[in-house]
């Protein structure tokens, strides 16, 4: 047995935290991946988790921000954090010989920072900034119309950014309280990937990390509502109109994801795959054209990226529609199965070679599901799809008068009935 097939080591410590180590021999560096398992899905002030995030960076009880980044950055590594809905992450890469000082670094930055107040407002500012950013840039401002339709009066169709208005609204007191809520060992899972063994990983982890027992956090959820049509934003002055087309799928541990798994990458994941070669090759219409397979606890989304001009709107409406059709009454081929399964082993070998896809697989898998497969447990779940398992999810799901969708546009477009369709309605 390789390397490559075997499962990471799950260790659970009597402290509460998980640690999962990825020993991969021969390579002369370590992916580093601390990920609790609240995002901002549960927090009550809209925005304070993304800004949590960026105040890590701000100092600790004995480290300024320069001395942070200097520290990494003369190791030669690098660190990063990321908001998502389901989890904040505070992820790095160094060479093996500096895994002690990462860990204790990362260790230092969540157990004990600084959250000066003028740290606060000066970090405001750059989030105010970032949010601007995001208003300005439609094929990020579409997704979020997007998820707005899906999740309706949810904390999933929210910004994860925040408003400006809660960006402004949020105080010190609301980070530190955050950050209780967040970071405690019964609410983080450690992610190791490189040429490290858990021993270190289990000493350097101790030593580093001084966390509460369990979080404070008490949260409840509000149901899911139907999904809206969709939303429109009209902004003058573009030259393209972005698309993005998402429904409500099953969630990860469903035993359909393999066959969405298959049906995604059939559609438009790739320059070969149905879709893009209809609507770029053979027609000229897209220049920017994908699909999307996203997985949030408990829930999922398919869906559709393409930019295009507004001319172009029905036209790219109707070959989907079209296609989505073609699959569901012809089903599809045997060869065309083949291929795709062919393809998606590619890119998940492909995906291995990077020690940072595997941190980040590891920690989401085991986040969603408890435990981690191992490369050679995913190539057989892919092995024992048939056709038929395509098919059956195409059947329900490539309903596309049931598919949300969020356009940001230039001028208003024809939202009228489409083939198969109810009519659309613009909200602006």
């Amino acid at each position: 047995m390789t390397s490559e097939d075997k499962n990471p080591v799950v260790i659970r410590l009597t402290s509460g935290a998980t640690l999962l180590v990825d020993s991969v021999p021969y390579r002369n560096t370590v992916a580093i991946g601390v990920f609790s398992t609240h995002g901002s899905r549960d927090e009550s002030r809209q925005g304070v988790t993304h800004f949590l995030e960026h105040m890590l960076f701000k100092g600790t009880k004995n480290k300024s921000t320069r001395e942070i980044l200097s520290e990494i950055e003369d190791m030669g590594g690098y660190i990063d954090a990321d908001t998502t809905h389901d989890y904040l992450s505070i992820y790095g890469r160094c060479l093996t010989e500096s895994f002690p000082e990462m860990m204790s670094l990362i260790g230092e930055m969540l157990s004990c920072p600084r959250f000066d107040g003028s740290d606060v407002e000066t970090e405001r500012l750059v989030i105010l900034e970032e949010y601007k950013s995001f208003l300005e840039t439609p094929d990020d401002f579409v997704f979020y119309l997007l998820y707005e339709g899906l999740f309706p009066g949810h904390p999933l169709g929210r910004e994860i950014l925040g408003t400006l208005e809660s960006i402004n609204s949020i105080s010190q007191e609301d980070i530190i309280r955050r950050w209780r809520e967040v970071y405690s060992y019964d609410s983080i899972v450690v992610s190791v990937s490189g040429n490290i063994e858990p021993d270190e990983v289990v000493r350097e982890f101790e030593r580093s990390f001084s966390l509460p027992a369990k979080s404070m956090l008490v949260s409840e959820e509000p149901e899911f509502l139907p999904p809206l049509e969709g939303k429109i934003h009209v902004q003058p002055g573009l030259f393209q109109t972005q698309l993005a087309l998402g429904r409500r799928i099953p969630g990860y541990t469903d035993k359909t994801r393999p066959a969405f798994i298959v049906l995604n990458s059939l559609l438009g994941s790739g320059m070969s795959s149905r879709l893009s070669i209809r609507l770029r090759e053979e027609l000229g219409l897209v220049y920017t054209f994908s699909t999307f397979l996203e997985y949030m606890r408990g829930v999922g989304v398919i869906g559709l990226h393409a930019v295009f001009d507004p001319k172009n709107f029905e036209s790219t409406m109707n070959v989907v529609h079209d296609e989505f059709q073609k699959i569901k009454t012809e089903g599809i081929t045997g060869e065309e199965f083949n291929r795709t399964i062919k393809r998606i082993k590619g890119n998940l070998m492909i995906s291995r070679e990077s020690l940072s896809n595997r941190m980040i697989y590891n920690a989401v898998e085991y986040m969603q599901t408890g435990k981690v497969q191992s490369v050679g447990e995913q190539l057989k779940m892919l092995d024992s799809l048939a056709v038929e398992d395509i098919n059956e999810v195409a059947q329900v799901y490539l309903d596309i008068e049931n598919w949300t969708y969020g356009i940001v546009s230039p001028r208003e477009l024809p939202l009228r009935a489409l083939k198969g369709g109810k009519a659309w309605k613009a909200m602006v």
